[in-house]
């Protein structure tokens, strides 16, 4: 993923910005959101999703990143794991990002481009940052071209 300091209120920078964030399984991202101290959470957080974030929050995405890769970097091929959704503020304590995840979609894009099954490749096992992180899906899609969040 992509590293930036996340502060609040500012003017958007004009260059893109990057933050490094460990993966976050659906079902803790969503005892996180359930859990949190403002009471209980009205976004439910599906399997078809993937959550980034760190519990003391301080870096996250933003309004404007929406649409914007979540990708991880393995055996020096870059893959996009997921598409930014939303998160409850910006890189809030326990207020993990919220992400589509991508290998769910996989027959679908495939479905719409077909040139994208030349570049499906199998994943191998949960990623090393999160113990708890549910194998990302069957598929991984390379990204050719490394494309940063705007914060």
């Amino acid at each position: 993923m992509f590293f930036f300091p996340l502060v609040a209120n500012l003017p958007d920078p004009r260059t893109l910005q990057e933050v490094t964030l460990p993966l976050i399984a659906a079902n803790k991202c969503n005892k996180s959101y359930h859990t949190y101290a403002g009471g209980a959470a009205q976004a439910e957080i599906r399997n078809d999703m993937i959550c980034t974030g760190i519990p003391q929050g301080g870096m996250g995405a933003c309004q404007g990143d929406s649409g914007g890769p979540v990708s991880c970097l393995k055996d020096g091929l870059w893959y996009l794991v997921g598409v930014v959704s939303f998160a409850a503020g910006c890189g809030l304590p326990n207020r993990p990002g919220v992400n589509t995840l991508v290998p769910s979609f996989s027959d679908w894009i495939v479905q719409n481009d077909p040139r994208a099954s030349e570049n499906l490749r199998p994943a191998a096992a949960a990623p090393a940052s999160e113990a708890s992180t549910k194998h990302i899906s069957s598929l991984l899609i390379p990204l050719s071209l490394i494309l940063l969040v705007t914060y």
